[in-house]
């Protein structure tokens, strides 16, 4: 069975879960199992938060070359709305990156969609580490290969 195959079967087992919340948290993590041939060289790898994360609104947690990023699964526009706001009183950390699921999205589209909510996150670690360092931080996609 290719890798692309096991994914789609994986998201047809986490159909079957019965919270949305964490249908879309399981299929974030299982969408990078079929290669990361379309995410940047700064990603290394996914995984889902632990407990003690998830109660501070973490979801999944990606590796990157500069550290960890988070980010927060949410099933709708509203609820991702709701979230950006309880960052903005301060019942969670403002690092933490939103990304809204559908329920139709295929694998790439979850993948770009975590992506898109992480890179703010990843370039401002970015920013820090080349400031604190006093020289310019060359993060992994920009190496000639």
């Amino acid at each position: 069975m290719n890798s692309a195959s096991y994914v789609l079967r994986l998201f047809a087992l986490i159909w079957k879960e019965s919270s949305n919340g964490k249908r879309n948290e399981l299929r974030a993590v299982a969408a990078f199992e079929d290669g990361t041939s379309d995410v940047p060289d700064w990603f290394i790898s996914i995984e889902n938060a632990s407990a003690r994360l998830d109660r501070a609104g973490i979801d999944v947690v990606l590796k990157t070359d500069v550290g960890n990023v988070f980010v927060q699964i949410k099933s709708h526009p509203r609820k991702a709305l709701l979230f950006k706001s309880d960052q903005e009183k301060g019942r969670y950390r403002k690092d933490i990156g939103i990304a809204v699921l559908q329920e139709h999205f295929t694998p790439r589209e979850v993948r770009r969609t975590i992506i898109k909510a992480a890179e703010p996150e990843y370039k401002r670690m970015l920013a820090k580490l080349s400031s604190r360092c006093g020289a310019t931080f060359i993060p992994a996609e920009a190496l000639p290969q």
